[in-house]
């Protein structure tokens, strides 16, 4: 039998787990959704991410899971369009966190971020770096209470500015263009 992973795509009012096979099967094995709001409230030794989790684990079979990819709400991210006179990957790491950080309602080191240089050029000597940032405690919270069922998250991606940012990649041409995403 092949192996299986968990996809959890969390939203603005709670989680969607889909167990899938590491095939090429596109439809989910089981699936289940789960509310924050019907989470318990009392619950004073375990967080919500904890509790959210463990909901999904006794509503789906994840116990042949090893690996998880999360679909992070957009609300939880801070998106950044930043020219720079250069596109050196490694250039962009350096100087992108100054940057940023202004735009940050809490301290530039409490959040992950990562980038893309696109090859759209706002004028002849300047690159565009598309950037997603999130506090690192959700990242670190998903981690751990994952890795306690054994499950590791391999991908944690935003969902809809990724596709924005793959668009803007695979069409290098495109100059005026709009990318809208309709939430729930």
């Amino acid at each position: 039998m092949a192996g299986q992973f968990l996809t959890i795509n969390i939203t603005s009012s709670g989680l969607e787990a889909f167990v899938r096979e590491t095939t090429k099967r596109q439809l989910p094995m089981d699936s289940c959704q789960v509310f924050f709001n019907d989470l318990p409230q009392d619950d004073e030794e375990r967080d919500t991410i904890e509790v959210a989790v463990e909901t999904v684990a006794n509503k789906l079979d994840i116990s042949a899971c090893s690996h998880a990819v999360l679909i992070l709400d957009t609300g939880l991210c801070f998106f950044r369009s930043t020219e720079l006179p250069f596109k050196s990957k490694k250039k962009v790491a350096q100087v992108l966190p100054l940057e940023l950080s202004e735009a940050f309602p809490r301290e530039a080191e409490n959040y992950l971020t990562d980038f893309t240089v696109l090859d759209i050029k706002p004028d002849e000597n300047r690159f565009l770096a598309f950037s997603a940032s999130i506090e690192e405690h959700y990242v670190k919270r998903f981690t751990e209470v994952l890795t306690e069922k054994n499950i590791k998250p391999i991908i944690m991606t935003p969902e809809c500015p990724v596709l924005a940012a793959a668009y803007m990649k695979i069409r290098k041409d495109a100059e005026n263009f709009i990318f809208l995403v309709f939430g729930n």
